[in-house]
Order: structure tokens, then sequence, then C-alpha cells
């Protein structure tokens, strides 16, 4: 088969989409030699400053298009269909968009990946014209897709409940932690990370981009209500950037007088994270709904212990290895934290636990999967 994979989200500052491509891609160059890969970094929210580094993909059978020509011209005739799918996109037999958003194509076999369907269960978490793009564009990709990959059964769910897509034409093929969180034993790397970001020793984590969906307003709460009722004197860090709507959780951090203990670290690279994952105290991750939840997964690869909702897809991530809590019970979060920072022997079970479970979970099984799945639809 020649594959056609959409990488333009791996460019920039990657997030969930971003990573999950390039995990997804660098299993593929580790376990498949047979199949021709054209790989495309133009689709959508393209960095043309940053195409380049899209490079590191190619080799062997594997190739990055059209990175000689005018980049941001190229992207600029793209996303104003200038330009013809096929003209773009070459004989290829599979074109899998690995986030919502997908060309018209008739040449070629369509896969889209669907991560979560939050702009439908909770609308009121997004911008006006953040909800009307990614409603457009799933709509739209959901109706002519051949196969839909679901990171989870939960998204599954969302997606025939919402969408009305018959079975046959769902797969649910889970994401994995990248090989890069693990457990360090070098506390030179560790201490260098704490000390670029002024961070204290002992502190409690969150990771993820700063918004309502995140819940990061009920863990301010219970954080508050811990430092008030309680000895404890951790630091609250959030690694993640500024997304939208947020304004009220800056707020309420002044408001409770947390400023100097409360520290937003913003976007934060993949080797800085290991380094949190792997110092931190408790692992905290209040999240109202996540399509799969990949940071509760990496915090346990690193063999942090875990607090995390018992709602949406996070229970089937977690299983018995994190505590689980109602998102919305300010209190049930507070006395949890509590429990974690003052029981070492259940510190201690909870990160064994987790990294168990972090090791049931691979990006080499996630891409033989997907190959399958390719294959299936190639097959017809």
């Amino acid at each position: 088969m020649h594959i056609g994979i959409d990488i333009s989200r791996t460019l920039g500052n990657p997030t969930g989409v971003g990573w999950y491509t390039a995990h997804l891609v660098d299993a593929f160059r580790s376990i498949d030699v047979d199949n021709e890969y054209s790989l495309y970094p133009f689709f959508w929210h393209c960095h043309p400053n940053d195409y380049r580094n899209a490079l590191r993909f190619s080799g062997r059978n594997f190739t990055v298009r059209d990175t000689d020509r005018n980049f941001a011209e190229l992207a600029k005739r793209w996303s104003e269909n200038t330009l013809s799918a096929e003209q773009l996109l070459g004989p290829i037999d599979i074109l899998h968009c690995p986030a919502y958003t997908a060309p018209d194509v008739s040449h070629c076999r369509l896969i889209v990946t669907i991560h979560d369907m939050s702009f439908l269960t909770h609308p009121h978490f997004h911008t006006d014209e953040n909800r009307r793009f990614c409603m457009i564009q799933t709509l739209r990709t959901s109706r002519f897709a051949d196969a839909i990959i679901c990171v989870s059964e939960a998204t599954a769910r969302d997606v025939q409940r919402y969408l009305h897509i018959n079975e046959d034409r769902l797969f649910v093929i889970p994401e994995a932690a990248g090989e890069e969180f693990r457990r360090i034993d070098d506390q030179a790397v560790i201490m260098k990370t704490l000390l670029d970001y002024g961070i204290q020793e002992n502190f409690i984590l969150y990771v993820g981009t700063v918004e309502p969906r995140k819940n990061l307003s009920t863990l301010i709460e219970a954080y508050a209500r811990l430092r008030k009722s309680t000895s404890c004197n951790e630091w609250l860090v959030v690694a993640g950037g500024s997304g939208w709507k947020n304004e009220d959780i800056y707020r309420r951090v002044e408001e409770l007088g947390l400023t100097s203990y409360v520290k937003f670290l913003g976007y934060v690279s993949s080797d800085a994270l290991v380094a949190l994952y792997n110092s931190c105290r408790v692992f905290v991750y209040p999240s109202l709904y996540e399509g799969f939840g990949l940071p509760v997964l990496e915090a346990m690869a690193c063999g942090a212990p875990v607090i995390t909702s018992s709602v949406s897809s996070l229970p089937e991530v977690a299983g018995d290895a994190a505590i689980a809590v109602d998102p919305q019970h300010i209190d049930s979060l507070t006395d949890s934290i509590y429990s974690i920072l003052s029981d070492d022997t259940m510190r201690m079970e909870l990160r064994r636990k987790g990294l168990y479970r972090a090791s049931r979970f691979s990006w080499e099984e996630t891409a033989r999967k997907t190959l399958a799945l390719y294959a299936r639809v190639f097959a017809g």
C-alpha cells in the first residue's frame, strides 16, 4: 500500500493530536518496511517557519512531501482549495487524517481519527468559533470517511450517539505513552529542570491546556482548602499552554491568595514533562471530559501516583491504578490529594500499579492495529 498521513499538527508546539501523530509515525517507521508512506506537513494549522522539522520523519520508505516548494503559498492554496487533492497528494491508496479535518478525496480511501466529541458533549467549554469549526469539519469528514478510529470506547459511544455512525465504520484503537516517558534515575536531570522553572522539590502536578474542560477551577479550590485545613506546603504546578475561556481560573488564584503557590509554566517540552512527572508527589488530572486522557498514562509511566476523574474515558485508561474521584466534588478531591501526600505506603502502591498499567499500552501495538485497519479498508 501507499499510505498518506497528515503530519501538520506535529509542527510548532504540538499538543494531543500532534503527539498522537508523531508517535504513530515513529512506530510505523520502526515496524513497517513494506508499505510506502507520504507525509504531508501542509494540511491544517500550518507552521510555515517550522515545516522543515518534519524532515525528521523522512527516510527509507517515508517521504515528507513538497518541502522543496514555497511552503506558505502551498499551504494557502491547499486551505483555499485551489489545488485538487489528487494534485497535492499524489497516487496514494490510503489517506489517514489524525484529527477531525480532512480534504475532499475521491481517488483514495480515507481514515479519520476522532479523539473526542467535547464540542457537542460540552459546547459551553468551547468558543463559538471553535465549536462551529469542529462541528462542521467532523460532520463533513464522518460522512465520507471509509473508517473512523476512536481512541477509546467512551469516544466511540459519543460518536455513535451524536453522529449516528454505523458500528461497522468505527474502530477503537487506544493511544499510549511515548517511550520517553519513563522513570529517571539521574537526579541531576530532574534538579536541572526544577531549577530552570524555579520549582521547589515537593509539588502537586497538573499537565494540560488551561481551559474550562480540564476543571482546573475545582483543582484550585481543592488546593486552597488543602492549604487551609492541613499542613500542606506543596506548590501546585500547572504545565500547559493557555487555551480559551480561562480568565476566571487565573483570577481565582489571585482571589484565594495563591499566586505564590500556584505556578503556571506554560507550554513545556516533553523532556521537561518527563522530569516533572518523575519528581511530583502526586499528579492530579480532574478533567470533566476526555476522549482518552494521555497525561494519565504518561504520569503513570514515569512512576507518579495519579488522581483522576471517574467520568468519560478516564476510568477506561486508568483502570485500578489511580484514585478516581467525582470531578465536581471539591471535598473528595481535597481528601484524595491529602491521602496521597500523607501516606507513603499508598503513594508507593499507586506508583507500582501505575507503572504496570502504563506498560499495557504501547505505540507499537497501536501502530500494528492501525496498519491492520489500513489493510482492511484497502481490501474493501
